[in-house]
């Protein structure tokens, strides 16, 4: 993966193809580079697009809410002023449309699908920062202090999720584990326009800052800040205010005037965090769009190498059309990394929430309200499916308070590791190592497996409390999980087993023994045959047993095969992806990232040359 950001070309840079490189030290470096994509896009299209999946999400509670209100169970009050909020804070924010059934059971998995373009732009935002100082014009200094924050916004994003998680039911922990993300996203807010806005206006001194190299008026600097002064001023009214309401305004009551103006200050901060941001995206793409940076994109798939390839530095290279090219590449990194190796971290996190919700829900179980019963066997898992599985222990409070959000975490690892598998498969078929239509089957089943555990993000959310939706809406996400970790794993045997005729097949290249294959073969099929098992399995208990009757010899069955799915699903890839790094390290492929930031770019002429 290569990262730029640089000034826009007035054409489009050579795409990535065959290259020789010559390197700084003079040497000339071959490689074929092979790209899922080459493509640029502008900081601020990435903020726009980013930002209007929040307005989906706003505009999809709006509409489910305003449609089930007064009528649904679980759903809002007709009078949405009779609602929870409007009697602890004294108005209504735009929490009130995320927070009722059924819009609580959607909004949570379209926020999986937004986060990582959030992420994604505060990411860019970094790697535009590294460049401007790797560049000269912004201070170590100062670039360290951007740093921090665009790496604090983006954890205050993932965090926020947990509000899609817990809605508030009264004053009790769940207003508090409901507001404090909502806290943490007013501050990362803040720290994000400041930030931008220092990014735009900070230069070395005798410099010129960013604004001003695209001729952004004076004006506009001053506004800026006006900006950024009244976020703040919105934030320390916010945060205090809702303080005060939750303990029960021991500090000061909220009289008519100072609910008015605490709405007031609720509307201005969303129009400061997300209204202004997408203003000043498309005002800055209309009118400044040939000055922009943009961020370039490279995936390169290449054997692993017996030395480190050479560092990035000043360079010239000769493109697959035969020119000579010019760039100074600033690199904010220049590493390899093994898919098995981001597997293992990757599947290790989901371990991780497995262990913190069995600690504690086994701390809790039997005395805390909403927690656990005391004997796990008289749990709802039990009574409807006949035992318990891994998600008694992510079902109850006040485990399903904290794992949403380290869910939330995770969940990027995991969607990095399904589109390393895809950047390695593209790289087989170009190298002819893989048939078109190999590569397009693996290509859609490793985009399915992630969409399925972007989808399983709901299970955190949506706790089920009996035979009602709520254990449709929990269950029929696992249920996608299961299909897509089958697809992932059959995936991964084709990919290290398929080969064009004349050619050798993944596995075979970096040596693994005969019976692996063969073995591979067999583990995918028993998890096909217990998925094929479990999901019709759950789906009649879910209807109360019309089918058949679940006696105690079936109970013992599916207990069995629950056991195997997520032996199948989390252990045996943890176990192959570990062989391969310790047994066949030396000999299995690797993503190369190199994330670097070019400040120029332009075709060099021989001496003499016109």
């Amino acid at each position: 993966i290569d990262v730029d950001a640089k000034k826009r070309y007035r054409t489009r840079p050579p795409k990535v193809g065959d290259e020789t490189y010559i390197s700084k030290e003079g040497k000339r470096v071959g490689r074929s580079v092979l790209a899922i994509s080459s493509f640029t896009v502008t900081i601020e299209r990435v903020r726009l697009l980013a930002y209007s999946g929040f307005w989906l999400i706003v505009l999809l509670g709006i509409a489910i809410t305003e449609a089930t209100k007064g009528w649904y169970p679980g759903g809002a009050p007709a009078d949405l002023q009779d609602s929870l909020l409007t009697h602890v804070f004294g108005y209504n924010n735009i929490c009130v449309y995320f927070d009722y059934e059924p819009a609580n059971f959607i909004l949570p998995a379209v926020w999986a699908f937004v986060l990582p373009g959030l992420l994604l732009y505060c990411g860019a935002e970094w790697a535009h920062a590294y460049g401007r100082w790797e560049d000269g014009n912004l201070t170590k200094g100062q670039y360290q202090m951007l740093r921090v924050s665009y790496i604090l916004a983006g954890v205050t994003l993932i965090i926020f999720s947990n509000i899609f998680a817990v809605s508030p039911t009264g004053l009790n922990p769940t207003i508090w584990i409901h507001t404090i993300p909502f806290w943490c996203l007013q501050l990362g807010m803040v720290l994000l326009a400041l930030a931008n806005t220092l990014h735009g206006l900070w230069a070395v001194p005798g410099g010129t800052s960013y604004w001003a190299s695209m001729g952004v008026p004076e004006w506009v600097h001053q506004l800026a800040w006006g900006y950024v002064s009244l976020f703040i001023v919105v934030v320390l009214f916010k945060i205090p205010a809702s303080f005060n309401a939750m303990l029960g305004q021991p500090w000061w009551t909220q009289t008519p005037n100072f609910m008015v103006l605490a709405g007031i200050m609720d509307r201005l901060f969303l129009i400061c965090s997300a209204v202004v941001p997408m203003v000043k995206a498309v005002l800055f793409k209309v009118y400044k769009e040939h000055d922009l940076a943009w961020v370039h994109i490279d995936v390169d798939a290449k054997k692993r190498y017996r030395t480190r390839p050479p560092k990035v530095g000043d360079e010239t290279y000769i493109s697959k059309e035969g020119k000579r090219v010019g760039r100074s590449v600033l690199a904010i990194s220049s590493f390899t990394v093994t898919i098995e190796r981001v597997r293992l971290l990757a599947y290790s996190g989901f371990w991780l929430i497995v262990l913190l919700g069995i600690a504690i829900t086994e701390a809790t179980k039997g005395w805390y309200p909403g927690g656990a019963p005391a004997d796990l066997q008289d749990s709802l898992l039990t009574h409807v499916f006949g035992y318990n599985n891994i998600c008694v222990y992510f079902d109850y409070e006040p485990a399903n308070f904290i794992l949403p959000a380290v869910w939330a975490f995770v969940l990027p690892g995991l969607l990095l590791y399904c589109g390393a598998e895809w950047a390695h498969a593209y790289g087989r078929w170009e190298d002819g190592n893989l048939t078109k239509g190999q590569y397009q089957m693996l290509r859609v089943s490793y985009i399915l497996a992630g969409v399925t555990l972007i989808i399983f993000s709901n299970i955190f959310a949506v706790s089920p409390t009996g035979l009602n939706p709520t254990i449709w809406i929990h269950t029929i996400p696992f249920w996608c999980l299961q299909f897509g970790m089958v697809i992932l794993a059959l995936a991964n045997v084709l990919h290290g087993t398929w080969a064009p005729s004349g050619r050798q097949s993944y596995w075979a290249e970096v040596g693994a023994p005969s019976w692996f294959a063969t073995a591979a073969w067999v583990y995918v099929a028993v998890f096909l045959a217990i998925v094929l098992f479990k999901i019709p399995a759950a789906f009649n208990a879910m209807l109360g047993q019309p089918w058949w009757t679940q006696t105690p010899g079936f109970m013992t069955l599916a207990g069995v095969m629950d056991r195997g799915f997520l032996i199948c699903a989390a252990v045996i890839p943890m176990g192959k992806a570990y062989y391969f790094l310790s047994a066949l390290g030396d000999h299995i492929d690797v993503i190369a990232i190199n994330t670097d930031v070019s400040t120029n770019e332009e075709e060099i002429r021989e001496p003499g040359q016109a």
